[in-house]
């Protein structure tokens, strides 16, 4: 795909936060594409894993590349700039590193797991400092935020018995000293359905399950909802209520006929690998549709960004601000990753999609407004 700078026709809606949404009054708003970074044979831009990327507040983009355990530095219009830490273990060099965040200073902070310590650098990309980390466990992406004391607060779990227990660990700002809360049950209301099939020597996925979702503000406080509907609820660190709802009608999405097929195919040839499910398991119980939210994100002014399903095929962006009105609603035409990963600062928006390759390019645009 060209990778010159394009208007995409991208509309959002803007409602007055006392009024009902009245789609027929609402200002327009436009992205306006940047650049696409990624793609490339060689150099900066060629990513093999991007496990992270964060915003600052000049625009720039910073890429964590995972299976380089590199860190990326690029300017407001995707060109590159330098390579801001490589693999190894000796100061400003990462290892086994699933995410990084910036702080309020400006300084971005990584997770270096196999070194046992945070690496900071500073806005410019040159190695600040680092401090010793107690780390409980690994993850395949690193869920976190900072509040606005510069405290990070983590998921992450910790051993008790024999199995593992989901916890928020909030870490001071000097990061030697940490407290521990437990996940809030209150994401959703009841069990959630099983997401896996036991296997004799393994788990397999059920295709479609939902799962809970979940962003942390720079209040310290936990978004969560479950993907099987649209209730999103705020927790504050520490309770395990919430203090606000947010709640949408939206229609849920239909899974094609052929996709649920392979997808239950994909999944019985994989339960013959593991020996077979420890309990019988009925292929008709895979969802025929699925809820809307895909993913949650929240960004610097508090505001919290819902990326959604629609039937109709392209994906949406729903804002709410930090008061929990509804403020508007952004098409994004773009295919995402399995996993998918967005940030937003600003009036800017990175977020990783799947060129006309297949492969993942990062997506750096700009938020236009009347």
């Amino acid at each position: 795909m060209p990778r010159t700078t394009r208007l995409l026709t991208l509309t959002l809606a803007l409602a007055a936060v006392s009024a009902p949404l009245d789609l027929a009054a609402q200002a327009r708003w436009r992205l306006q594409e940047i650049a696409r970074v990624g793609g490339s044979d060689e150099g900066l831009a060629s990513f093999n894993d991007i496990r992270d990327l964060q915003l600052d507040d000049k625009g720039q983009l910073w890429v964590l590349d995972f299976q380089l355990s590199s860190l990326s530095l690029f300017g407001a219009d995707g060109r590159p700039i330098k390579e801001v830490a490589r693999r190894g273990a000796g100061p400003g060099e990462l290892g086994r590193t699933n995410g990084f965040r910036p702080l309020p200073d400006g300084r971005m902070v990584a997770r270096d797991y196999s070194n046992r310590r945070w690496t900071l650098f500073a806005p410019d990309g040159s190695f600040a400092s680092q401090a010793r980390g107690d780390f409980t466990s690994y993850a395949y992406r690193w869920e976190a935020g900072v509040d606005r004391e510069g405290r990070v607060v983590e998921q992450t779990s910790v051993r008790r018995g024999d199995s593992g227990a989901r916890v928020l660990v909030r870490w001071s700002a000097d990061f030697t000293r940490a407290d521990t809360t437990e996940f809030p049950t209150g994401c959703v209301d009841g069990e959630m359905p099983p997401s896996g099939i036991e296997g004799k020597s393994g788990f397999a996925g059920i295709p479609f399950a939902p799962r809970v979702v979940s962003t942390l503000s720079p209040t310290g406080a936990l978004w969560c909802a479950s993907t099987d509907g649209y209730v999103v609820r705020r927790i504050p660190f520490g309770a395990t209520a919430a203090d606000r709802e947010l709640r949408r009608t939206v229609p849920r999405v239909p899974i094609a006929r052929a996709v649920r097929d392979s997808a239950i195919t994909a999944v019985q040839e994989f339960l013959v690998k593991i020996g077979g499910p420890v309990k019988p398991w009925n292929p008709a119980t895979v969802a025929r549709d699925r809820g809307p939210i895909v993913a949650l994100e929240t960004d610097e002014q508090d505001r919290l960004w819902v990326l959604r399903e629609t039937p109709q095929g392209p994906l949406e962006l729903d804002v709410w601000d930090a008061r929990g009105a509804h403020v508007a609603s952004l098409p994004v035409p773009l295919t995402y990753q399995y996993s998918p990963l967005f940030r937003i600062r600003g009036d800017r928006i990175a977020m990783v999609v799947l060129d006309a390759d297949d492969l993942p390019t990062i997506v750096m645009a700009r938020i236009v407004r009347p």
